[in-house]
């Protein structure tokens, strides 16, 4: 199986004009080869490989990666296939992921949540309404809402509009825990700059996001970075300050 893949590549490298002229039947009998195969230190050939094939036979490209998604769902607790996908892939694949999430069997959190990841990365159009999905009026207490909504939360942090904040901001006034559970994530995964979100919401919002932050994290607490000693979460919490 292997050695059939990297003919592929070969093929691709030394004679593009026959690659191009592969019948659709080659990349559909191929197609499972390419979703199941891990390709840790070739991710860029293999990426090519399925962007390929998605390009080829779009229908069954998709349809293998939705099986691939079964696989490695029941399997663990990462969707490898997306990593093969990259950061950039077809819309229509991409809203075939997300339409996934609505579809039982329900996907593990974790998978869940690194799907939504992938497509909203992508640029995929309906990730982010998704993600408003996640958002509940009253904070979560099940585990898994409760962790889905974080990542939601995060991801419209990053790629949100100002319209996106009042839910944010229900949430983190009524759940202190969930707050501050979402800007530790959010201060560590980030601490090189504000979260876009919050440039883009009114002075006077900005300005009750502060005082809740004083409230959480009172200055007469900050660590002193003076003297060295271990980066935890609060002191990339203040490094901006």
């Amino acid at each position: 199986m292997l050695a059939g893949l990297r003919a592929l590549l070969l093929l691709a490298n030394e004679n593009q004009q026959q690659f191009d002229a592969l019948p659709d039947d080659v990349w559909i009998r191929w197609l499972p080869a390419i979703a199941q195969q891990q390709h840790y230190n070739e991710t860029v050939e293999f990426r090519f490989l399925l962007a390929t094939a998605i390009k080829r036979v779009p229908e069954a490209a998709t349809s293998e990666i939705l099986k691939a998604i079964e696989r490695e769902n029941h399997k663990d607790d990462t969707l490898w296939i997306l990593y093969k996908l990259g950061d950039e892939f077809d819309a229509k694949v991409g809203v075939e992921l997300l339409a996934r999430l609505d579809k039982a069997p329900r996907l593990k959190t974790k998978c869940a949540a690194q799907l939504l990841n992938a497509c909203i990365d992508a640029g995929i159009p309906s990730g982010l309404d998704q993600a408003r999905r996640w958002i509940p009026r009253q904070p979560p207490r099940q585990n898994r809402r409760r962790t889905l909504a974080l990542e939601a939360s995060r991801l419209l942090l990053l790629k949100g509009n100002s319209k996106d904040w009042p839910a944010l901001w229900n949430l983190i006034q009524r759940d202190v825990v969930f707050g501050k559970a979402l800007f530790g994530r959010i201060s560590y995964e980030h601490h090189h700059a504000f979260p876009p979100l919050i440039k883009a919401i009114t002075p006077r919002s900005v300005g009750l996001l502060w005082e809740w932050m004083l409230a959480q994290y009172p200055a007469a607490e900050d660590p002193d970075r003076s003297r060295g000693g271990s980066i935890t979460f609060r002191v990339w919490l203040t490094a901006g300050q």
